[in-house]
């Protein structure tokens, strides 16, 4: 008796048998993986420390670390977000690039191109050659306004007389500066910059007389992030600066604040400025929002991977029933001694045996597809937070497709976290 197709379908269970103990023995890796993940976390949360409190060297070098252990777009994000606030864009630039080669979602390659388009277009016009950063060269400068009232105070920065206020645009090199204030019959004022490179420093002096200054109120500060270049900024409903800003000065109180610019929502908000103390505000990042809608989708991920192991179980049925018409064939060949039709028995047993190996070798894929698919259930995209890891890491752009090689056929999968 013809044992042939019995024989296929022993071999393709066993060949099921061993994929499913190779996916035991990934379970290790994935073991590794997660402990990765979770280390990773531990020092972006680390690094989301370094960043608020403006220590950006730290904060990038910290990100960096959770890279090496989780390669998550993100984490790629918060280094080039890091050196972007710290003043070293050349840097920001070149990894906001390498963020995009990581294959981020949708809503993140937006972010990133959005990023190094901005970032891009101010070094050119600074002279920068943005094709060649690693040689590139730029001298970085900060930006100093300052403003007094009564108009006309003297202002020498580093003890260096630079004119009378108002002074717009200052440059500044990166580092400490300290910048006095005098006007005759008034209380002298003196500051201290710590510049960083591409960003405005605002000072607004109300100058005291003489008489008055042991009544003399310190200022408070304001430290505004924002999540675009360029953006205006208004303070109790007069226009300020554009971001990026450093520093700004401002009377103790209550301000209302206001964030504008084009292709960006208009974000405002009030702050408290205490006396002395600095007050730091983040304003939104349109591409972090997330907006609830109704799911229209007919059947959730999950639903589809078990609707597709389904499917490939009917499809090895099918493969079944063609295999018992080979083996009912093969007996018939077998059983029948004549020549005469033993031919035509030998021939339909061939190609059942030949047409259940095709289904099951479909259906198989199809019910390893459909297990892949429930396996690696995603939550949808979600775009970076202006300074924040995405708490959320899951698999995103599952890739699934067919693999031929010499003797068979089968079904890969490969994904990104």
């Amino acid at each position: 008796m013809n044992t042939r197709p019995r024989t296929r379908l022993w071999r393709l269970i066993a060949a099921a048998g061993l994929l499913a103990l190779g996916l035991s023995f990934a379970t290790p890796d994935a073991a590794f993986a997660q402990s990765d993940r979770e280390r990773a976390r531990s020092i972006v949360v680390e690094g989301q420390k370094k960043f608020k409190a403006g220590q950006h060297q730290e904060a990038a070098a910290l990100f960096l670390e959770a890279f090496q252990l989780d390669p998550h777009p993100v984490i790629m994000y918060n280094v080039a977000r890091s050196y972007e606030e710290g003043g070293e864009l050349i840097n920001a630039l070149q990894y906001y690039r390498l963020a995009l080669q990581q294959r981020p979602s949708r809503a993140v390659r937006e972010e990133l191109q959005h990023k190094i388009d901005e970032i891009g277009a101010f070094l050119k016009e600074q002279g920068v050659d943005i094709t060649r950063l690693e040689t590139a060269e730029w001298d970085p400068i900060g930006l100093m306004t300052v403003r007094t009232e009564p108009p006309g105070s003297e202002v020498s920065i580093d003890d260096v007389w630079v004119g009378v206020a108002p002074i717009e645009n200052h440059k500044l090199s990166r580092g400490e500066h300290r910048v006095k204030i005098t006007r005759r019959g008034f209380a002298h004022e003196e500051r201290i910059l710590n510049v960083i490179p591409g960003k405005t420093y605002i000072i607004n002096v109300e100058m005291q007389p003489e008489a008055l200054a042991d009544t003399r109120v310190d200022p408070g500060y304001l430290e505004l992030r924002a999540p675009r270049r360029g953006l205006m900024v208004f303070i109790d409903g007069e226009p300020l600066a554009t971001t990026p800003m450093g520093r700004l000065e401002l009377t103790p109180g209550e301000h209302s604040i206001s964030v504008e610019g084009a292709d960006y929502p208009t974000w405002d908000t009030r702050v408290n400025i205490a006396s002395g103390e600095t007050t730091q505000v983040a304003a939104a990042n349109p591409t972090a929002t997330v907006i609830d809608q109704e799911d229209t989708s007919l059947l959730s991920q999950t639903s589809w991977g078990i609707v597709t192991m389904g499917a490939g179980v009917a499809v090895l049925g099918v493969g079944g029933v063609f295999g018992v018409l080979a083996q009912s064939e093969a007996n018939n060949y077998a059983d029948n001694r004549s020549e005469f039709g033993r031919a035509t028995y030998r021939d339909n047993a061939q190609s059942y045996a030949l047409t259940a190996d095709i289904f099951y070798a479909l259906g198989l894929a199809t019910v390893v597809t459909g297990g892949l698919i429930v396996l690696l259930d995603s939550d949808t995209e979600q775009a970076p937070p202006d300074d924040v890891y995405d708490d959320n890491l899951v698999l995103h752009d599952l890739e699934l497709g067919p693999t031929v090689f010499e003797g068979g056929a089968g079904v890969s999968a490969q994904g990104r976290w």
